[in-house]
């Protein structure tokens, strides 16, 4: 009900668009265990009040960590079952044709900030994301403020290729 009554009153300001956060760990908790409702959800309601979707696709399913404890859902994944995710998010979700990869990659990474590993996980998104939808715009994870030291060292070697749009989240302070 909650997100219905957020639908309708974004249309009514004349608003189109949503960020729906797709988090691994809460879809995919372990292995072989999925759980979809939520997600098939908040889709659903997007759909019936006509508003479009940014799917935010983030973190890492502590079983596919490439680090344990408490901070494993903000550590690298492992590529191939990251990549397995992200194509698994695309392929249900066909709809959603503008995708954000993480969120703050410069904040929420563990054990700390790490451009060339975001790099490789930007990159296999995007063209996980791209072999199901060639269409499809895929963005970097927004950053915590204008980090231009992080931005430019995940786009060089190969970031620039593998992206349509850097998303930045700019906090005035």
């Amino acid at each position: 009900a909650q997100r219905n009554l957020a639908d309708q009153r974004m249309r009514a300001a004349g608003m189109e668009w949503a960020r729906e956060e797709f988090n691994w760990g809460l879809i995919n908790p372990s292995r072989n265990k999925w759980y979809w409702a939520n997600p098939d959800q908040a889709m659903g309601t997007h759909r019936r009040n006509g508003v479009q979707v940014v799917g935010m696709i983030a973190y890492t399913s502590p079983w596919a960590s490439t680090c344990g404890g408490a901070d494993a859902q903000f550590c690298k994944p492992n590529i191939d079952h990251w990549k397995n995710y992200v194509g698994a998010v695309a392929r249900r979700y066909g709809d959603v044709t503008h995708w954000e990869i993480w969120n703050e990659p410069n904040h929420f990474w563990k054990p700390s900030p790490n451009p060339d590993e975001y790099r490789e996980i930007l990159v296999a998104a995007y063209n996980t994301i791209k072999s199901i939808n060639p269409n499809a715009k895929v963005a970097s994870g927004g950053t915590t403020y204008i980090d231009n030291s992080f931005i430019d060292s995940f786009l060089d070697n190969g970031g620039w290729e593998h992206l349509d749009a850097v998303a930045v989240h700019y906090y005035p302070g």
